[in-house]
């Protein structure tokens, strides 16, 4: 069956299903997209080491959270509002990537060479191929494109095993042996990850 997806966009992840493209699916403005392509292929190539932030084991780089800044700006936030959010998702994300790799989420090349062999499967198969074609043209080639989404899945994919097991931990511990709906589970553990990554950026104690 084919399915509707979102790309993966810069060094965000689907943390809480949000932060993706997923803000510009549901529309079919392939122009928003094609803009999206631009960005990410001219910042791919971007080399500036200037550090944002930096925490006990954490490092926040300025162009990742211009790169981010610059998606919530596509998505309606003015420049203001846009770099708060930017700022406090890459602490986030990094503070994550750090806890991930501490729980021993590591992931080889291989295993991301895997998920990106996927990845490619669900384009081609995708209802909105036509939408995801519109980022992915905007690089010097597919190649170049796969090649970004590979430095990118190596460090988003440990933070994504990481909460998917954190989440089945709480799911499990949550419904045993009580009565407790499904939708409730998952109210609860929003909430409970809010708080993770709350824990996660506190532990970071994070120096501008």
């Amino acid at each position: 069956m084919k399915k509707y997806i979102v790309v993966l966009s810069a060094i965000m992840i689907l943390f809480v299903g949000t932060f993706s493209l997923s803000s510009f699916a549901g529309s079919s403005e392939t122009a928003l997209m094609r803009e999206w392509g631009i960005l990410l292929n001219n910042t791919s190539h971007a080399d500036n080491p200037e550090i944002y932030a930096k925490g006990k084991n954490a490092v926040v780089l300025e162009k990742d959270v211009q790169r981010a800044t610059d998606f919530y700006i596509m998505n309606g936030l003015n420049e203001t509002e846009a770099r708060t959010k930017a700022e406090a998702y890459m602490m986030e994300y990094e503070a994550m990537y750090n806890k991930a790799i501490q729980a021993g989420f590591q992931v080889t090349d291989n295993e991301v060479k895997s998920y990106i062999e996927e990845l490619k499967k669900e384009v081609e198969e995708a209802t909105n191929r036509d939408e995801v074609m519109a980022v992915i043209d905007q690089f010097e080639s597919e190649d170049a494109y796969w090649e970004y989404e590979f430095e990118v899945y190596r460090k988003s994919l440990p933070i994504q095993n990481y909460v998917k097991s954190l989440e089945l931990s709480y799911k499990e511990n949550t419904s045993s042996g009580r009565s407790i709906s499904a939708e409730k589970i998952e109210q609860t553990w929003a909430d409970e990850f809010e708080s993770i990554k709350q824990q996660a950026v506190q532990d970071e104690k994070y120096v501008k």
